[in-house]
């Protein structure tokens, strides 16, 4: 599937599930972020067009304790399009707490 092929799936099915922008932004989630405590890893395409680097930043912000890594040349879905780099950067996320 071409990347204009996946962008439209992707947006349509925003759409469908009541996502409209900005694009799963949610100031009350954000704001109840700060009571989990424990580490959190922010994935975030740096060509990704449905959350905006702003919002994503004020989610990373949100926690007490999280780590955002932008992945360069990808979109929003960063597992099904950079799988290796992905899982690289989880796998050394857990190594940094010692549980890799």
């Amino acid at each position: 599937m071409d990347e204009e092929m996946l962008r439209y799936k992707m947006f349509r099915f925003a759409s469908r599930i009541g996502f409209s922008p900005p694009y799963f932004y949610d100031r009350k989630l954000i704001d109840r972020l700060g009571r989990y405590k424990g580490p959190a890893l922010i994935l975030q395409g740096e060509d990704d067009q449905f959350v905006p680097r702003p919002h994503a930043e004020a989610y990373a912000n949100g926690f007490p304790s999280a780590r955002l890594t932008i992945i360069p040349d990808c979109g929003h879905s960063v597992v099904a399009m950079k799988p290796e780099e992905t899982a690289a950067m989880v796998n050394g996320f857990l190594n940094d707490l010692g549980q890799g």
